[in-house]
């Protein structure tokens, strides 16, 4: 994989998203308590450490979600917090949007974003 430059900016939506998925985690039986506060920990650390920078959700980001919805959403099934996130890169003026959800990934190809890992 191509390495990437510049800031590694996430939204709260973003930030819900990774505290979710760890959540579910411990639900399905892949990873005990411990570990899901070890990773949501690290995650915090990593913010408050400026691995990554936080950013808000620009009110344009809402009005973009719906014109996506428009454009794509009868085509490759993406769900509002999908369509949200990338939304969300858009309006931030994202040169990449990192996804692991193939959906989000066709939704931001589709929109000009560069995505990594390749989906």
């Amino acid at each position: 994989m191509a390495r990437l430059e510049g800031e590694l900016i996430v939204s709260p939506l973003a930030i819900l998203e990774c505290v979710n998925a760890v959540e579910l985690r411990v639900f399905r039986g892949d990873r005990t308590a411990q570990q899901a506060s070890d990773s949501i920990r690290a995650l915090s650390s990593d913010l408050t450490n400026g691995v990554y920078r936080r950013g808000a959700v620009p009110a344009s980001a809402w009005r973009m979600a719906r014109d996506l919805s428009r454009r794509h959403t009868a085509s490759f099934g993406a769900r509002s917090l999908d369509i949200l996130h990338v939304a969300t890169a858009l309006a931030m003026k994202a040169q990449a949007f990192l996804t692991f959800d193939r959906i989000q990934g066709k939704l931001a190809k589709a929109e000009g974003l560069v995505t990594a890992p390749k989906m």
